[in-house]
């Protein structure tokens, strides 16, 4: 019984490991409440940006450029303004882009820094 417990945790062990590892990228937005591009981007992309592809892959994450930077984003350069986009895989920043116009422009601006993942 001991060796079918012990199994199933270290079953259970990898699972959850395998699936943080598949999580690793995130795209960082650094959002403002007071920044009217940011708003506009919440309004017209964020509500579906998890379901899809590109959400799945790298799920949205917000933090703000008026609090302390996060310790998890320590070799990421830090952007003093919003909205900037910061693509992450493993805490290493894959790439980034400023400004936020439409959808149309920020998939435009997305689709090349999903693709070096």
């Amino acid at each position: 019984m001991k060796n079918v417990i012990r199994g199933a945790v270290m079953a259970a062990g990898f699972l959850v490991a395998s699936i943080a590892t598949l999580q690793a990228a995130e795209l960082v937005m650094v959002d403002m409440r007071s920044c009217s591009y940011c708003a506009k981007f919440r309004r017209e992309v964020a509500p579906t940006y998890e379901g899809t592809a590109a959400g799945q892959l790298a799920p949205l994450r917000r933090v703000s450029p008026l609090n302390r930077w996060p310790a998890d984003l320590a070799g990421v350069r830090r952007a003093p303004f919003a909205p900037v986009f910061i693509l992450v895989d493993d805490g290493r920043e894959i790439g980034r882009f400023a400004g936020y116009t439409d959808a149309q422009a920020f998939w435009a601006s997305l689709e090349p820094l999903i693709a070096r993942l």
